[in-house]
């Protein structure tokens, strides 16, 4: 009996230690130049979005590499992607002056219409439940 309660507390132990996680592989696509960087958003909480990033990352462009940004170990969830390409490689958005609309390109995952400003977060929210790949139009 002191054996079987052993077992059932280290399988217990195994079974919340070591949660399930995924990985999320971005295409980045329609660029239209090599200069600067892209600054992938990655987020979790559709009350941050658009504010904070659960997880952000730059992409250079290398000749030999495919034009991909990769998130590893991402927890079962729902996430939402907000991009723009650094063309100046200042790390922010540019925007013109006039009515502040950016003027570098961006884009947004699920690809949503963005005529009349950034989109909804529920546009944009996508489900990470195994392994994934999506791509985003710049």
């Amino acid at each position: 009996m002191k054996n079987m309660m052993i077992i059932l507390l280290s399988l217990a132990f195994c079974a919340t230690g070591f949660a399930q996680t995924f990985t999320l592989t971005v295409n980045l696509e329609e660029l239209d130049n090599e200069k600067g960087a892209v600054k992938v958003c990655l987020m979790n909480d559709a009350e941050q979005y658009l504010k904070d990033c659960y997880v952000g990352k730059d992409f250079r462009f290398p000749a030999d590499k495919p034009r991909q940004v990769v998130f590893n170990d991402l927890p079962p969830g729902e996430y939402a992607i907000m991009a723009f390409h650094d063309v100046d490689d200042n790390g922010k958005l540019n925007t013109d002056g006039a009515f502040g609309l950016p003027s570098e390109p961006y884009a947004f995952s699920n690809n949503p219409n963005t005529w009349f400003g950034p989109p909804k977060h529920r546009k944009c929210v996508f489900k990470v439940d195994g392994d994934r790949a999506i791509s985003i139009e710049f």
